[in-house]
């Protein structure tokens, strides 16, 4: 049985893929400890016949294509061993990434939580272009770069699957920090991920749906959400700018967030309308019944 199961979700980046597995794979040990598992949410079989034929020892599983957080609980679920590290796939570990994790794993009085260093290669110059960027212990951070014990994982029931798009791993760090499973931060345990294009106005309209399933969480009703959310998601777009010099990629970006909100405000009634019928999150309702929910619903 392997100590610690690295998992590595996909979805139809098949050349990040390669990169991450060509760095990662020479530095585990050869004593079996260490297994990797992919769990591929792709289009295509791309992916599994490049690990087939270039990583015989990785194990693959297809995964649900129900979003990032359905497609971590996967590997969670496949993992036979003590920890989990979780690692995307389009990051890049570096030299001592896994050494760090085990020292830590092995330290007298481990915790159960931890996350490592992520660093923007090359270090943004615009708006235009984005990536997780962690360099400072932190209780909230990316889901790109950290590490759980299985038993902890199993029994806070891993990523929130309702959120299909994004914000699964901003709740389930904050379930986390309720819970007192305090996050110890490894800055050895260091990738790089390479920035990439800012998406398109449409995805990053769709991101702000998983706010509006977290504020009713928090006890919003519908009209508080409708009146909250957009005041919030301006406040969010226009501190992106904090610290920013004119430039053309930065004016460009404008044009994008901009369309950003407007593509928000077109879908927020639908949103609301979907989120009011569906289920709501035991643990928040537990939390909000106790006096102990973040003021102004989150927002």
């Amino acid at each position: 049985m392997p100590l610690v199961s690295i998992v590595i979700p996909t979805c139809n980046r098949t050349g990040d893929l390669r990169r991450c597995l060509s760095k990662l794979l020479p530095l585990l040990p050869a004593d079996g400890r260490v297994d990797t598992i992919v769990c591929d949410d792709g289009s295509s079989d791309e992916s599994r016949r490049m690990i087939a034929t270039n990583f015989p020892a990785v194990r693959w599983s297809q995964g649900p294509r129900r979003g990032p957080g359905a497609n971590r609980n996967l590997g969670g679920k496949l993992a036979d061993s003590e920890w989990l590290v979780f690692l995307d796939d389009d990051c890049i570990p570096r030299e001592g990434f896994l050494d760090a994790y085990l020292k830590a794993f092995s330290a007298v009085g481990a915790k159960s939580l931890f996350h490592g260093f992520t660093y923007p290669v090359p270090e943004p110059t615009s708006l235009s272009y984005e990536a997780p960027d962690v360099r400072a212990p932190a209780k909230i951070f990316a889901s790109c770069n950290f590490a759980i014990r299985k038993s902890l994982f199993e029994v806070t029931g891993g990523f929130d699957e309702r959120y299909t798009i994004a914000f699964e791993d901003i709740e389930y760090f904050a379930r986390l920090d309720r819970l007192g499973a305090d996050a110890q931060c490894i800055p050895e345990a260091a990738v790089d991920h390479p920035l990439r294009p800012l998406p398109a106005f449409v995805k990053l309209g769709k991101r702000w749906e998983g706010r509006v399933i977290s504020t009713m969480d928090l006890g919003a009703g519908p009209m508080q959400v409708a009146i909250r959310l957009p005041k919030h998601a301006l406040a969010v777009i226009l501190s992106r700018f904090r610290g920013q010099k004119l430039s053309l990629g930065n004016v460009k970006a404008a044009i994008t967030f901009a369309g950003e909100f407007l593509y928000m405000m077109t879908h927020l009634p639908g949103w609301i309308r979907k989120h009011s019928r569906g289920p709501r999150s035991r643990f928040w309702t537990e939390q909000v019944a106790l006096g102990k929910a973040p003021p102004r619903f989150g927002l």
